[in-house]
């Protein structure tokens, strides 16, 4: 299926966004923030998301992506076990349209925080989230 179709046929109604928000959460909670800000969403391509997050010479899929970027204190790994922990305060997830998973994601420190415009890729939603909410109760 081309990326315009799922895109036209998925669209950006409030049970997508919902669906979306369920993904979000999932994945914010695994990296130990219940609660993550700021949430942007735009409908773009794998290959046009990872350009402006990452600069004109990465590429990736052409395939349809929402792309979501948000803010929280990230945190996956544990010394403890043997693995040192990745920790960051601003996330972009790729997710799948049709599978309804995160696809790919990147997480950053502060100071490596990528200079970019959802903008520039279509219309960007806002998600908001309240404090407490549980996944698939958007």
């Amino acid at each position: 299926m081309t990326t315009q179709r799922v895109l036209e046929r998925d669209g950006m109604d409030r049970e997508r966004i919902d669906e979306i928000k369920s993904v979000i959460l999932a994945w914010s909670r695994e990296w130990s923030e219940p609660n993550p800000q700021d949430i942007m969403l735009v409908e773009t391509t794998g290959d046009r998301g990872m350009r402006e997050i990452y600069g004109e010479g990465v590429g990736s899929t052409p395939a349809a992506r929402y792309l979501a970027t948000l803010t929280g204190t990230f945190r996956f790994g544990d010394v403890e076990g043997g693995s040192a922990p990745r920790i960051g305060v601003w996330a972009a997830l790729f997710i799948d349209p049709v599978e309804m998973r995160v696809a790919g994601h990147t997480v950053r420190p502060p100071d490596w925080i990528p200079k970019h415009s959802l903008e520039n890729l279509g219309r960007v939603q806002r998600i908001t989230i309240q404090e407490g909410e549980a996944p698939g109760l958007g």
